[in-house]
């Protein structure tokens, strides 16, 4: 039941005169024992096998502290006695030992000595009323050089020299000492490490917190960084929008510009063959070639109106091209800035999503604008093309159709004056007849044919005020356009300036940041001084401690040294006593030969006195 047992804590069978087989069943109980910590077996007449038992029972049991055994045998027979000893020694958890009166001689003691240079856990031990005698005391002296642990010993009542007694009580104060300057060492080394750790856990916990914020700064200057190149593209496919419209633009006024070159080329062709048919009346054509000085003057002027505005247009363009080039570089600039300011943005961006959002939102909404009247320029832009280029096929078509009818009349009249000086040669006589009577038809068919190109030189000049006008229409289409370059061109203003603000908010709230990392490293720095300041103060009640250390150890040296001088002086007072004794014998061998001589002097001098009375 006890090797069992998980109830009984303190187990006290003082004074019940227990058997030897109860007794030996009850320590092999305990010999598995894990609970029990207080055995108390006075007055038990415990001998013999018993303690043999008691023997295997300290060195098997590890739970056992405290062990009474006053008032029993046990010193009585050496053998079970050694074993006691033996069993004494191997033990690791007995604290507290008492052996009053149990017969132990002082070859007991030094078994005892023996044990007590093994045992490493054995506090208190009580001798009282035993005969351990001087050779006893002299042997757990010793003992007390190789154990540090025991620090109370009782010996009164062992027939033991007084200077003996103190000084194995000296001894036991002194492991006394070393055991209460060990513990606090030890509580000491305990709250050391204890801060210690504390210490390293926290600079562990906030060097996780950094390690954490510096990479979810990271991520999310990640994302900055997308967004920003998101936008910069964007701002790069509107700028590449914008140059193709440029180009597209420019194309047209160039196809524009050889339409009218064409168109030039044909009015001179058609001059040319007006001043053929001209040649009689050269008023008329003097006025149509003063109409057309005009009209080239005007042509002129148009050109030179439409070069103005093309070099406007194309300065505008090298003005835009010199802005995408510095957009271009500032965006790398600010590229760069964003590179070397990653680290910072991240804690900004939980305060500007809000901003950014809404700044996204408005973003897309005049983009969507802006592509919707991008579509609508575009769409108005083809529209417009579409009818200046069907207007201008319309009026080649009409050029190209009174050039036919032109040579068809030229070819119908040289047929007509080759019928004419055919029948001229066969019917002269007719002819001059008739001459009066032809001339009044060709004056009629002149007149007739006059009125004829007159009629189509007004169409021509029709056309031509048409051509003006589509070309008015087209100036005013490039003004709108300039118009709605410029607006863009105020757009992208308004877009750098919006740029150029949330730049200055996102420098701002970098030296916010800057502002916390100083004050978060100063807090740090001051917290690694505290921690500095508690490890020098550490190190020092730590110096402090190995200096008492090393005191208590020379004081123990020397306290070994004191006794070594005792224990010489004692074998000098040894010496002495036996010089003494010797001294003292010799004398007393010296005054019973005195003695005898005496005596036998007065026996010789009393045997004449005696023959004489008698």
């Amino acid at each position: 039941m006890l090797s069992v047992d998980r109830l009984f804590e303190k187990i006290d069978l003082s004074d019940c005169a227990l058997s030897l087989p109860a007794m030996s069943h009850i320590l092999c109980g305990l010999n598995t024992n894990t609970v029990c910590t207080q055995l108390n077996l006075k007055g038990n007449n415990v001998r013999g096998q018993a303690v043999e038992c008691l023997a295997r029972m300290l060195c098997q049991n590890k739970a056992i502290e405290c062990l009474v055994l006053e008032w029993n045998n046990v010193g009585m027979l050496d053998d079970p006695f050694m074993m006691f000893c033996e069993g004494l020694g191997n033990n690791t958890s007995l604290i507290q030992l008492d052996l009053r009166n149990n017969q132990i001689s002082h070859h007991g003691a030094a078994e005892i000595a023996n044990a007590l240079k093994r045992n490493t856990t054995l506090r208190k031990l009580d001798l009282r009323w035993n005969n351990i005698g001087l050779v006893g005391g002299k042997a757990l002296i010793e003992a007390f050089k190789l154990n540090r642990t025991l620090d109370k010993i009782e010996l009164n009542g062992n027939d033991m020299p007084d200077e003996l007694k103190k000084s194995i009580e000296n001894a036991a104060r002194n492991n006394e000492e070393i055991h209460k300057l060990s513990t606090e060492y030890k509580s000491r080394t305990q709250t050391l490490a204890g801060e210690l750790n504390r210490v390293k856990k926290t600079c562990a916990d906030q060097c996780d917190d950094l390690l954490s914020r510096l990479e979810e700064k990271d991520e999310r200057l990640k994302k900055t960084n997308r967004f920003a190149t998101q936008k910069v593209e964007h701002f790069q496919e509107l700028l590449d929008e914008r140059k193709s419209a440029f180009n597209s633009l420019t194309s047209k006024l160039t196809r524009v510009e050889s339409e009218m070159v064409l168109a030039e080329q044909k009015a001179k062709d058609f001059e040319i063959l007006l001043g053929k048919e001209r040649a009689d009346k050269e008023a008329i054509s003097a006025s149509y070639r003063a109409k057309l000085q005009e009209a080239k003057q005007l042509h002129t002027s148009l050109e030179s109106k439409l070069s103005a505005e093309l070099a406007d247009i194309t300065e505008k363009h090298n003005d835009c091209m010199i802005e995408v080039i510095e957009l271009r570089k500032t965006s790398c600039n600010q590229n760069k800035q964003i590179n070397e300011l990653k680290e910072e943005i991240a804690s900004l961006q939980a305060d500007s999503r809000a901003a950014a959002s809404t700044h996204q939102e408005r973003v897309k909404k005049e983009q969507l604008k802006h592509s919707q009247a991008i579509r609508e320029l575009n769409l108005q832009k083809e529209k417009e093309v579409e009818q200046v280029l069907n207007d201008q096929s319309l009026i080649e078509a009409s050029l190209r159709k009174h050039i036919a009818k032109v040579e068809e009349q030229k070819r119908d009249a040289e047929e007509e004056i080759s019928k004419l000086k055919a029948l001229l040669i066969t019917e002269r006589i007719k002819a001059e007849e008739e001459l009066s009577q032809t001339r009044q038809k060709l004056k009629s068919d002149m007149d007739f044919h006059i009125h004829h190109m007159e009629d189509k030189l007004k169409l021509l000049h029709s056309a031509k005020d048409d051509v003006q006008q589509v070309n008015s229409q087209q100036a005013c289409t490039i003004s709108e356009l300039q118009t709605k370059n410029n607006s863009l061109t105020m757009g992208v203003d308004n877009l750098k300036r919006q740029i150029e603000s949330l730049q200055q908010g996102i420098a701002a709230k970098y030296q916010d940041i800057d502002n916390a990392k100083q004050e978060v490293r100063t807090q740090m720095s001051e917290k690694l001084r505290d921690s500095e300041k508690e490890m020098s103060g550490l190190k020092s009640e730590r110096d402090k401690l190995l200096g008492s250390k090393h005191k208590l150890e020379d004081r123990v040296s020397q306290l070994e040294n004191d006794v070594d001088k005792k224990n010489e002086q004692l074998k000098h007072l040894k010496e002495k006593l036996s010089m003494r004794e010797s001294d003292i014998a010799w004398m007393r061998e010296e005054t019973a030969q005195r003695a005898k001589a005496l005596q036998v002097a007065v026996k010789n001098y009393a045997q004449p006195l005696t023959t004489q009375s008698a």
